[in-house]
């Protein structure tokens, strides 16, 4: 299992958010009892320029911001990874800048459903509220990425006490370990479906073709009856690599 997250807080390794990761990323390894490779990425280990909004990644060109910064390198890791963890403290009861960073710049992965196959969670921290708002953000993302996700781990660090938080973090690991094993059996959303019979429609009947189109018709996305055929071939390797619309 190869296990990818990010955690963005200015705190790093000192934060609440980080140390509640990396437990859940111990637990999953304890949990999985086979071998596990896993990175925690922050904003003092990554270097992440701030989306420039100029539609390129939509229009099949990669960001000239990739060659400047740490993304290329953090998008290829999340490619490879077979659970993906994106973790945030509640700022104004929204995440914070950097997540929204990653976000912004992996955003056209939306319209191709890059990260399908694997399993995903979201982890909120706060003292005390606010972290609703931040769950339900981050886990409409990973779900538009084609990720099945669990339910958050929302943590208010100054309501819960030491031993409520511990049992979260093992029940969330031990949700990711079963999602991993079973993946195949876990239906998709209904969100997932209609979104994926969505874009499967406009990009099979578009008359011209953009670079979307194609990566869906090259790879045979419009072949498959549904998300969860879809989601099935990828967990067995299907191959979407024959027209990458970029990284």
């Amino acid at each position: 299992m190869k296990i990818f997250a990010y955690v963005g807080t200015s705190r790093n390794e000192t934060s609440k958010t980080f140390e509640v990761v990396k437990k859940l990323v111990n637990q999953i390894e304890l949990n999985s009892k086979s071998q596990v490779k896993y990175e925690i990425y922050h904003p003092e280990n990554t270097s992440i320029i701030n989306c420039t909004g100029c539609l390129g990644c939509f229009q099949g060109r990669n960001s000239p911001l990739d060659k400047k910064d740490d993304m290329e390198m953090l998008k290829k890791k999340m490619l490879a990874a077979n659970v993906v963890i994106l973790g945030s403290p509640v700022f104004l009861h929204q995440i914070t800048g950097t997540v929204k960073t990653i976000i912004d710049r992996t955003s056209y992965w939306t319209h191709l459903f890059k990260l399908t196959g694997k399993v995903g969670l979201s982890v909120s921290t706060s003292s005390t509220n606010g972290n609703e708002h931040v769950d339900y953000y981050l886990d409409k993302f990973q779900m538009h990425q084609g990720i099945y996700t669990i339910p958050p781990l929302s943590l208010q660090m100054d309501v819960l006490n030491q031993n409520e938080i511990e049992e979260m973090i093992e029940e969330s690991a031990a949700e990711i370990v079963d999602a991993y094993k079973n993946l195949k059996k876990k239906n998709p959303t209904l969100k997932q479906e209609r979104s994926f019979q969505a874009f499967k429609k406009i990009q099979s009947e578009l008359e011209r073709r953009t670079s979307e189109s194609r990566y869906w018709i090259d790879n045979g996305l419009v072949d498959f009856e549904s998300f969860q055929e879809f989601r099935n071939a990828m967990i067995e390797g299907h191959d979407v690599k024959k027209q990458e619309i970029c990284i």
